[in-house]
């Protein structure tokens, strides 16, 4: 159940405010993206003053399915003037580091009113007001409960956004957090847009050559531990240099999804060094009893019993050698490496 004294506080909020701040978190998935643009056109529609950054990434060239995306303003949190804004709608984000990993993002939003909007249960609850609803699949999904609270009026560009977020956040309703309430609301939200299989080719088959060459190397270098239950495909900086790959280029790509595709592979982890000594983990499980946040939270990050996030600033020998033993440490029923 939605809090409705905190719902009423992030409206009154909202109301109360006119220069209004959103924004993509790191690598920025459907759920980020499509939650950002909706949530910007209900504001619009209070005539309040919105600006959207794109944080840490750059590259918008996967985004071009989503409505207004051209609204989406290239500059991370450090970049941009706080003093001239009222409130900071923080989307999608467990933590401060999720706004930015470029620099202490929990010092430079310390003094702007914060509202928190979030599914992840490793959400740290770091705004003035904090809406987590872990039993949600997505924030598109959060969203769409306080618009239908509030009474708005969910216009077309709005369907289509918090439909993609829903669906990309449920694995195309295939994922374990997916639930017959977020199904039903997406056909709601179906019956707003016009020609939705259209949308939805376009939103399934906008890979670049450079993301199926990633792809490629992400096979190459592939790594089957722990009895073939457990696939680490590990990507160095030299390996991506190598074969012309920029990270901008590669940042939507799902690699330990494709992996999870193999039924024998029961934890399917990518890490890849995007700069010198930092490795990103994307990960992923076939099963809630191998509860990836075990193996994030050793390494700072957070996320879902099935997907999860981290990173680990060492070599990729290293790094490869430490995500292997904290597997080891956290699932021993997987066996020996």
């Amino acid at each position: 159940m939605i809090d409705k004294k905190i719902t009423s506080k992030i409206l009154k909020e909202i109301k109360l405010s006119e220069n209004i701040l959103l924004h993509l978190h790191p690598s920025p998935d459907p759920d980020s993206i499509g939650s950002a643009l909706a949530l910007q056109e209900f504001l619009l529609s209070l005539d309040k003053k919105v600006t959207i950054i794109a944080g840490d990434s750059k590259d918008k060239n996967h985004l071009e399915i989503f409505p207004n995306v051209k609204s989406i303003k290239a500059k991370n949190i450090f970049e941009t003037d706080l003093s001239k804004l009222d409130l900071f709608i923080i989307l999608d984000s467990s933590e401060p580091s999720q706004i930015s990993k470029l620099g202490d993002s929990q010092k430079y939003i310390a003094n702007i009113k914060k509202i928190v909007i979030d599914h992840h249960p490793t959400n740290k609850n770091f705004g003035d007001l904090n809406l987590v609803l872990p039993k949600h699949t997505s924030t598109a999904e959060i969203l769409f409960d306080l618009f239908n609270l509030w009474k708005v009026k969910i216009t077309t560009n709005m369907a289509i956004c918090l439909f993609l977020g829903i669906y990309s956040d449920t694995g195309g309703f295939s994922n374990l957090n997916t639930t017959p309430q977020s199904i039903y609301k997406c056909s709601i939200l179906a019956k707003n847009i016009n020609n939705l299989p259209r949308v939805m080719f376009e939103f399934r088959n906008n890979s670049s050559a450079q993301e199926l060459k990633f792809i490629k190397l992400g096979l190459v270098n592939n790594n089957i531990l722990f009895n073939n239950k457990v696939a680490i495909s590990a990507i160095t900086l030299k390996d991506l240099k190598k074969n012309n790959l920029d990270v901008e280029s590669i940042n939507k790509v799902q690699l330990s999804e494709t992996l999870r595709k193999c039924k024998d592979w029961q934890i399917t982890i990518a890490m890849v060094e995007t700069k010198s000594n930092y490795n990103t983990l994307s990960m992923r499980s076939r099963n809630e009893k191998y509860d990836l946040t075990k193996i994030a939270k050793r390494f700072s990050g957070g996320g879902h019993k099935v997907a999860a996030g981290a990173l680990i600033e060492a070599s990729p020998k290293e790094a490869l050698k430490q995500l292997i033993a904290a597997i080891h440490k956290c699932f021993p029923e997987l066996g020996e490496p």
